[in-house]
Formats: C-alpha cells, sequence, structure tokens
C-alpha cells in the first residue's frame, strides 16, 4: 500500500485498491526511449562545456607523468614525528602577545587620559 503522505491523492487510493489498470511499458517505451537519448544528449554537452586547460592537454597526450600514490618519504615521517610538539608549542604560545611580554618584564605602560580637561570652563 502507498505511504499516506501530503501528496497522496485520488489516483494513489485507487491503485492502491487496483481500480486502475496496470501501466503498459509497450505503449511508454518511446516515451523513455526519446527522453533516454535526451538525457545522452545533455551529458555530451555538459561534457563538452566543461573547463579544458592546457593540463588537460598535456594529460590527454601523455606528456604529463602519472601522480605517485602514497610517496611516503623521510621527511614525511619526520614531520608526523615532531607534530605533537609542535602542537604543544603552538598550543603554549598561542595567546601570549607583545603587551604581555611588557608586563612580564615589568614595563607596564601607564594609560594616558586624553579626555580630561586642561581648563575648566565656567556653567
Amino acid at each position: 500500500m502507498t505511504t499516506v503522505t501530503s501528496n497522496y491523492n485520488f489516483m494513489d487510493l485507487l491503485k492502491d485498491h487496483s481500480y486502475v489498470p496496470e501501466v503498459d511499458e509497450a505503449k511508454y517505451g518511446l516515451f523513455r526511449d526519446v527522453t533516454e537519448a535526451f538525457d545522452r544528449v545533455s551529458a555530451k554537452l555538459d561534457e563538452a562545456t566543461t573547463e579544458y586547460s592546457f593540463m588537460d592537454l598535456l594529460k590527454d597526450n601523455g606528456h604529463v607523468p602519472a601522480i605517485a600514490a602514497n610517496d611516503n618519504s623521510i621527511l614525511d615521517e619526520i614531520e608526523e614525528q615532531f607534530e605533537g610538539l609542535a602542537a604543544f608549542i603552538e598550543e603554549a604560545t598561542e595567546d601570549y602577545n607583545f603587551m604581555d611580554l611588557v608586563r612580564d618584564r615589568a614595563f607596564v605602560p601607564v594609560p594616558a587620559n586624553d579626555n580630561r580637561l586642561l581648563n575648566p570652563t565656567a556653567a
């Protein structure tokens, strides 16, 4: 039985109770073939209109070497070993800026009050 949804209509009810005859596939075969042909043409048009660069041309003519899959070097392995140390150092220095350095060296600047009036005015 068809699941009851917001788009369940009278025809679905008739189909569920077998009051509607089965669809003849031979009658709609031509429509299906035309639809598939249009889909194939559309796919070809999409393929033809995609960007084709100079590197794609070189690859098609075999002038670009194949990319080596998983070519792990010793440098990659060393880098992986030091990732934990690098993360620790980065975490420790992340929130430390120039003003923190100045305060650590006891050079605490006194903020200037430029908004203070030098000469009081009469009210």
